[in-house]
């Protein structure tokens, strides 16, 4: 059990690039490439999404996140340094969208 937990703990500050369904906006579903950062966002072509329990998909957010935001995280879309990044690096990146 603890194993799990740990592997959950460490994964929190992990980007990965995942297939997934997605809706789009004709409102049909597809597979597509989504970034997820850490737990909670989750990302298609510099767009957030939002989960679709009805459809176990995921559709773009109608409103966006303010464009500075949006501008900072575009920034840093090119996650490959983050694969290599320390957890203090991790955790000073996630800190400006808090």
């Amino acid at each position: 059990m603890w194993v799990l937990h740990l592997n959950e703990i460490n994964s929190f500050w992990r980007i990965k690039e995942i297939k997934a369904n997605v809706i789009n906006s004709d409102g049909d579903i597809e597979e597509d490439s989504l970034v997820r950062y850490g737990p909670f966002n989750m990302v298609k072509n510099r767009s957030f999404v939002k989960t679709d329990i009805a459809n176990n998909a995921y559709s773009v957010l109608q409103k966006q996140p303010d464009r500075s935001l949006r501008r900072q995280f575009r920034s840093h879309l090119s996650f490959r340094w983050l694969r290599s990044s320390t957890l203090d690096q991790l955790v000073d990146f996630f800190y400006h969208f808090i």
